[in-house]
């Protein structure tokens, strides 16, 4: 749910910003009005920390609690691949990322832990979506 809010918010400020900017202009923009709600808590486990840009890249940046893995009684790589499926899905489907696959934008969540080693990353792109 929170995640659906701040991309309403996200979406909302980039449509908006569309009409004379660079792609690259509209993602710092964009960027910068998300940080401006940062961090913001997901869920238990997962907190948008911030988010960044360069070029045509979009990059969220969250920490994740690893306890989740045992709570879950997942391993960290069956949780990758979950996420993996999920965040191409939403990213294929959601009408929302028409923005960033008409440009040809490159999105990545990457999952740092609590103590600031990585968890995992996902990058996708308009070649991402079959």
């Amino acid at each position: 749910m929170k995640i659906s809010k701040l991309l309403l918010f996200f979406f909302s400020f980039f449509i908006i910003s569309c009409n004379n900017n660079s792609t690259e202009e509209i993602l710092r923009k964009t960027s910068n009005s998300m940080n401006k709600n940062c961090p913001q808590i997901i869920d238990k486990y997962t907190t948008l920390n911030n988010t960044t840009t360069y070029g045509k890249n979009y990059i969220y940046n969250y920490y994740i609690d690893v306890s989740m893995f045992n709570d879950f009684k997942i391993s960290k790589n069956d949780w990758a691949e979950e996420q993996e499926l999920i965040l191409t899905n939403f990213y294929c489907t959601d009408p929302k990322f028409v923005f960033f696959k008409e440009k040809n934008v490159n999105v990545t969540w990457s999952y740092i832990d609590l103590n600031g080693s990585s968890v995992g990353e996902i990058k996708l792109n308009q070649s991402s979506c079959k």
